[in-house]
């Protein structure tokens, strides 16, 4: 793998009134005004607390295109405005793009019907379908069945004592003692199979029920499971199961039917028994209603307005995408810390140091957090087919993804075997970010994989920064943030700030393809 050494040649830059950097700042060179400055403000401390936001249970795995990615939208957004960068989205910051998704259609409907009367859930606020629900209705008695689960290596079911045939099969989210690390019971924090909604609605299938309801019990709950169970890109969907399956508010549902599901769950938690009951005087009557519709969907899109009125309209490209995975049908939320928290938080670092410091670019430098990585490089592709700003304007693009673990004081940057100006420039940018990384160009059976592709698709210079090899946790929800390193994000944020600063004021002309 080659690692850059000190530059052998010399490359004719545009230089804006420049100002030498003072060496004790820990950077050198004189090729970009206030350059030094802007990248003395990226400090480790900003990309954690950035993490810490996009990787929480609020943002419940930034799954395209779900609510929790929409907190994380938003929480950049206002990034982005507060550093006074311009907004360059189709409408404000946001870029629009068409997406197809599976979601729950309008006819979606779950009644109760108990001693109190009937009650007529409300859809996405107290209840929703699963994701893989069978299409379809059921109605009938009811019964509870604890966690709905049957698993002999633990000693558990709870169908011991109740028969579910032919009604609706009430159980909670997840498994006992969830969050308990006892890796003697239910293998601590690693849940098993068995809290798994296809797992529980096939052994309620098994044992006769003709639906299922599987109820939160408190307000992170309703995040992880209410939320994130439609919209849902298709793409690796799983079968549909054998039932209509749906997800519900456990105070509300509880209320309709005189039960407490959070005292339930927590005495069939303290005794680390079974519990079920059958539920007398009560009926259900569920419809489940899933269709794919086309959403709108976004990136969001700043602009740092170059200084020189006849190049101003170009720009170079710095990006990362901010989706994840969301959450599974087990309950754990895919964090998304190293992929791509730790790339989003560095475009963070670097909006506030181009906002707070105003280095001098004759170029504008775009910073783009695109969306749908994930689910196929649906964000940059839909921004590169209408993009905000014309492709023939575009001198580079910089993709920052995968950069916050590993090697404390290493990355690699891929890119294609042509030369370009970024290849050029790297080694300066190395030095100038006084971050002693090494920096090698690795990575390359990664490269088709992240953003940057749809850029150099269509012939614009690109550079990808990456570890250069997954860890243990990619794509797990074991990738916390607490596993990151925030003072690298920080050094990768100063060498793609710096590179981006130098190629805004090459002498160079954008591509043309």
């Amino acid at each position: 793998m080659t690692v850059f050494a000190a530059p052998s040649f010399v490359l004719r830059l545009v230089l804006v009134g420049a100002l030498t950097v003072p060496t004790a700042m820990g950077f050198g060179g004189d090729e970009v005004e206030g350059l030094g400055k802007a990248l003395a403000a990226i400090d480790g401390k900003d990309a954690a607390k950035a993490l810490d936001f996009l990787t929480s249970d609020e943002c419940a795995g930034r799954d395209t295109p779900q609510p929790g990615l929409y907190r994380a939208i938003e929480f950049v957004e206002k990034h982005y405005q507060k550093m006074g960068l311009e907004p360059l989205g189709s409408t404000g910051f946001r870029h629009e793009y068409p997406l197809d998704v599976k979601d729950a259609g309008a006819s979606c409907s779950l009644v109760v019907t108990a001693k109190n009367g009937e009650t007529r859930l409300v859809l996405r606020e107290q209840f929703i379908p699963a994701r893989d629900s069978a299409k379809t209705s059921a109605s009938g008695n009811l019964v509870f069945v604890g966690y709905g689960i049957e698993e002999q290596k633990w000693r558990w079911n709870d169908y011991s004592r109740v028969n579910p045939k032919g009604c609706v099969a009430i159980v909670l989210t997840g498994e006992p003692r969830e969050g308990k690390d006892e890796k003697k019971f239910f293998d601590g924090l690693e849940m098993t199979d068995g809290a798994s909604l296809r797992q529980k609605a096939k052994v309620a299938k098994e044992k006769g029920a003709i639906g299922l309801i599987a109820v939160t019990t408190n307000k992170a709950d309703d995040t992880r499971w209410l939320e994130t169970q439609v919209p849902i890109v298709e793409r690796g969907a799983g079968a549909p199961y054998d039932l209509p399956v749906m997800i519900a508010n456990g105070a509300a549902l509880g209320a309709a039917l005189g039960i407490d599901f959070a005292k339930r769950r927590e005495i069939i938690d303290s005794r680390r028994g079974a519990d079920s009951e059958e539920i007398d005087g009560a009926t259900v009557a569920l419809h489940v209603d899933l269709d794919t519709q086309s959403r709108p969907v976004h990136n969001v899109v700043a602009r740092y307005p170059g200084t020189d009125p006849s190049r101003s309209t170009e720009v170079v490209v710095i990006g990362a995408h901010l989706d994840h995975i969301g959450v599974d049908d087990r309950g754990r939320i895919y964090h998304g810390a190293d992929d791509n928290g730790g790339g989003s938080a560095a475009l963070m670092e670097i909006a506030q140091a181009l906002g707070t410091m105003k280095p001098k670019v004759e170029r504008s430098i775009v910073l783009i957090s695109f969306t749908g990585e994930e689910k196929g490089l649906l964000g940059s592709h839909g921004f590169v087919a209408n993009p905000t700003v014309p492709k023939d304007k575009m001198v580079a693009m910089i993709n920052l993804d995968i950069i916050a673990r590993g090697r404390k004081n290493a990355i690699e940057a891929t890119r294609s075997d042509e030369p370009t100006i970024l290849s050029k420039l790297l080694p300066t940018a190395v030095r100038l970010s006084g971050t002693n990384f090494k920096v090698g160009d690795g990575g390359k059976q990664f490269f088709e994989r992240s953003d940057h592709f749809e850029f150099h698709r269509v012939g614009i210079p690109s550079i990808f920064f990456n570890e250069g090899e997954t860890n243990e946790d990619y794509h797990r929800w074991t990738d916390t943030d607490d596993k990151a390193i925030p003072n690298k994000v920080a050094s990768v944020a100063k060498i793609a700030l710096a590179l981006a600063c130098l190629t805004a004021n090459a002498e160079i002309q954008p591509p043309r393809k």
